[in-house]
């Protein structure tokens, strides 16, 4: 068929803007991940990032993040706030449960040996309870963001993978939908920047907002304890009567290991002066469905020995 000159110019602009919607579309798919929101700051995309020295660490505790002063946020998403988003922590922490969220990134509920954590979002919400905080693990081929503008290059890439493939690696059978995962409180040992995120109902978030993000490095610690030295496991559940063989020098570890099996459990904490008492307490919770999941022995409280329980949610 031969096409007169008006139709050729009409059907080269059609193809153009065929062509143009064609390309638009697959630009939109290949973005269709990541965020906006402080994006640069998050990832490290930003001109300050440059500056952070990764080698020079600071130790600090669950209490040691929520006591940092919460900074006034700048307005935009590239501004990193300095000194305070300038520091790299190392905290060790227990990980209680995490998904993956719509923007990509792996969302870490980290606490300390309460196991108590934010979630306002739950009936009847769960405020802030000064005992947790976020950690985010970045998805490395997210890293400009849902619009595509916040550039590829961040000193992080490396660390951020790492993290992300340790994660991997220890949740195989991991939810990827958004559904959260069982984190069993176990003990990790996480290293990553400071970052204050503007708070939005997220579940674990700290009464300061401060978040480890992006998290560059995550170890799962083998030895959960607390307390130095570990010498006892215990063999008990929440309904045993046998007599605790542990001694007021011994340590138990508990024993409960990550099952990335959804949301299901829920968590809570006991104590007394002795291991028997423990056990009758853990016993007496045993009727509702809780089970022991570990005990510990603190030896700065008068209540040393701790015991951690876990119950499927009702």
């Amino acid at each position: 068929m031969k096409l007169g000159k008006a139709d050729a110019t009409t059907f080269g602009g059609q193809c153009g803007l065929f062509l143009l919607m064609f390309f638009l579309a697959g630009t939109s798919a290949a973005q269709n991940c990541g965020g906006t929101e402080r994006w640069g700051p998050k990832d490290g995309t930003d001109q300050e990032a440059a500056n952070i020295d990764l080698t020079n660490i600071t130790p600090a505790t669950v209490a040691d993040l929520l006591a940092i002063h919460q900074p006034q946020l700048p307005s935009d998403n590239t501004t990193r706030i300095v000194p305070d988003e300038t520091h790299v922590y190392r905290v060790q922490a227990r990980l209680v449960k995490w998904k993956r969220e719509s923007d990509n990134d792996y969302h870490l509920v980290l606490t300390d040996d309460t196991l108590n954590y934010t979630e306002e979002s739950a009936h009847p919400p769960v405020p802030p309870t000064g005992h947790s905080f976020i950690g985010e693990v970045p998805d490395p081929s997210c890293f400009s963001g849902s619009d595509g503008s916040f550039g590829s290059q961040t000193p992080f890439a490396d660390g951020i993978t790492s993290a992300r493939q340790t994660m991997d690696q220890r949740f195989p059978n991991a939810d990827q939908s958004g559904a959260w995962n069982d984190g069993a409180g176990a003990q990790v040992e996480i290293t990553g920047i400071g970052f204050f995120d503007r708070p939005h109902n997220q579940t674990g978030r700290a009464p300061n907002n401060i978040e480890i993000h992006p998290v560059l490095s995550i170890r799962f610690l083998g030895q959960p304890s607390p307390t130095p030295t570990p010498t006892a496991t215990p063999t008990a559940t929440a309904t045993a009567t046998a007599t605790p063989t542990a001694t007021p020098t011994a340590t138990a570890i508990p024993t409960a290991t990550p099952t990335p099996t959804g949301d299901q459990w829920e968590y809570q904490m006991i104590s007394a002066a002795n291991a028997t008492e423990l056990l009758s307490q853990a016993s007496t919770q045993g009727t509702q469905g809780w089970e022991l999941a570990g005990v510990v022995v603190d030896t700065s409280r008068p209540d040393k020995y701790v015991g951690f329980l876990k119950r499927k949610k009702q």
